[in-house]
């Protein structure tokens, strides 16, 4: 486990990131469970009435924006991953702490922190409701999903902590 929370591979973009950490995953052994997000427009101009039916839900799931969670999260026991948000920083959940999945439930995620003193702590990482606001967009958009990404492979800004 060790070598696991240490190796990662740097790549200059997310669509390539994506790319790797997806065949990392099928190429583990086990089933993989596919987790898709909840994506729904949280703010809604006044002026345009059902200005949310101008964005399909298609289109909201087809956003990847940086340092947000992917639509569809296929998770598999024993995968490394990287938390995208400061849950609990008491207990040191804090945004970029990697974990090694153990349990994979609808709701909920049971993982272990992988810390460099080895000391391995369980934890339970929630679904949660997360919103970004991209320029590109004139709305923002709220994502129900495991504030996590797959981290075999993570851009290089990401990997300089």
């Amino acid at each position: 486990m060790a070598l696991v929370s240490e190796v990662y591979l740097a790549c200059p973009n997310n669509l390539t990131t994506d790319k790797i950490n997806d065949y990392t995953v099928s190429m583990l052994p086990g089933h993989g469970v596919q987790c898709l997000s909840c994506d729904t427009i949280s703010k809604a101009y006044e002026r345009i009435p059902d200005f949310d039916m101008l964005y399909p839900t298609e289109f909201l799931n087809s956003i990847n924006a940086a340092n947000f969670p992917c639509h569809k999260l296929v998770l598999k026991r024993g995968v490394t991953v990287m938390l995208l948000r400061n849950l609990n920083q008491t207990v040191g959940l804090c945004n970029g702490t990697r974990m090694l999945v153990t349990e994979v439930g609808h709701r909920v995620l049971k993982c272990v922190v992988l810390t460099p003193s080895g000391v391995d702590e369980e934890v339970f990482i929630p679904r949660i409701a997360l919103n970004t606001t991209d320029v590109k967009w004139p709305f923002t958009l709220q994502r129900r999903q495991f504030p996590i990404r797959i981290c075999y492979a993570m851009t290089i800004n990401k990997s300089q902590g």
